[in-house]
């Protein structure tokens, strides 16, 4: 896992090609840890857009809310964003 990570929430504030262009840059330098969340208003689409550009190797943390059916729902969201099926874990 990288030292430096990103956080998304603020990609919002910026154009798409910028937030794209940071993420991927980012990528290039070795990051490879990204947090996202639902209500970051179209940063997780940003964030596996750029991991699919890449072709990196990237942990995205994720986070959910709500009652368990609402949480699958977001989790299964994420999954097919970053084209997975499952999760993998690592030793």
């Amino acid at each position: 896992m990288s030292v430096v990570g990103f956080g998304t929430c603020q990609l919002r504030l910026v154009p798409e090609r910028q937030a794209l262009n940071t993420l991927l840059r980012g990528f290039e330098l070795g990051v490879n840890l990204v947090h996202t969340e639902p209500d970051y208003e179209g940063a997780d689409d940003l964030v596996a857009r750029a991991v699919r550009e890449s072709g990196a190797d990237v942990i995205v943390c994720s986070q959910g809310y709500g009652l368990m059916d609402e949480f699958e729902r977001l989790f299964e969201s994420t999954c097919e964003k970053l084209g997975k099926e499952r999760l993998s874990c690592r030793a």
